[in-house]
């Protein structure tokens, strides 16, 4: 039996603020499922960090071999991602960047390990943004639960509903099976997640955690005007290609406001 219960891959490049956070909120969910009997897989994914980083997460490794690390993966998140995925062991893959945190690792234990026993293939849960700057909570992306009839579900994917992706848990052989399009720059975790999800058969069980799980920092690769506007043209190519029939205006409408809020907020 794989006790393995997930694998969790951060990519990271350069994270020496944040990474110590992560870390410990990675070290209390091990602890939780220790208490379970389950082990957990932690991979860095360094795209070559010139500064503590890689210090940082030495101290954290040094008595805990769970983590793994690997060094100088070039060329952005997804190849750090996609190499992360050829390594994954758990029964699950969580991708966690290194300004993200677990903020409850005993809901977040409690629901893999049960998740597990009914073989659920997906866990989708709500998460919460937060201000690296002071690190309060700013707003929620809240996961609604799923209609009854899988048909309809289905199609409001179709229609462009999607879901946060530090909230997306897959089981790991689905997650590789689809693994990330390195020719989206900027969007490739959303075509792996609309991939994963429509490929679902209707009686595979999805798992839905509507309290936030993990917390993640106000950015991400989108956070100037020209990024979020590509970010916007590679969704609606991800769109066009998979026929999924949705205008991706307002999944970008709230970071090109607070674009125009930081530069020209003040004055």
């Amino acid at each position: 039996m794989n006790n393995c219960l997930v694998s969790l891959i951060t990519p990271c490049l350069n994270a020496e603020k944040t990474l110590g956070a992560t870390l410990d909120s990675v070290k209390s969910v091990s602890e939780e499922l220790a208490l379970h009997g389950w082990q957990l897989q932690h991979l860095l994914v360094d795209g070559g960090s010139s500064d503590s980083t890689l210090e940082i997460w030495d101290g954290y490794a040094k008595n805990q071999p769970f983590r793994q690390i690997l060094f100088n993966v070039a060329g952005g998140p997804y190849p750090a991602m996609q190499a992360g995925l050829l390594l994954a062991n758990g029964i699950y893959t969580h991708i966690l960047n290194a300004d993200d945190q677990i903020t409850n690792p005993v809901l977040y234990a409690e629901h893999l390990i049960n998740a597990q026993s009914l073989s659920s293939v997906v866990i989708l849960s709500s998460i919460s943004y937060f201000r690296k700057s002071a690190g309060q909570i700013t707003r929620t992306w809240s996961v609604d639960t799923l209609p009854r009839s899988r048909a309809a579900w289905k199609q409001q994917l179709a229609n462009g509903l999607h879901y946060p992706h530090p909230g997306f848990i897959a089981m790991t052989e689905r997650y590789q099976s689809v693994g990330f399009d390195l020719s989206y720059s900027l969007s490739s975790d959303y075509k792996t997640m609309q991939l994963i999800l429509l490929g679902l058969a209707d009686d595979e069980n999805v798992r839905v955690v509507t309290k936030p799980l993990v917390a993640m920092a106000e950015g991400g690769l989108t956070t100037g005007l020209g990024s979020i506007l590509e970010g916007r043209n590679q969704i609606q190519m991800i769109n066009r290609e998979l026929g999924i029939e949705h205008s991706s205006l307002r999944r970008y409408s709230l970071k090109i406001l607070q674009v125009f809020k930081r530069n020209f907020g003040k004055g």
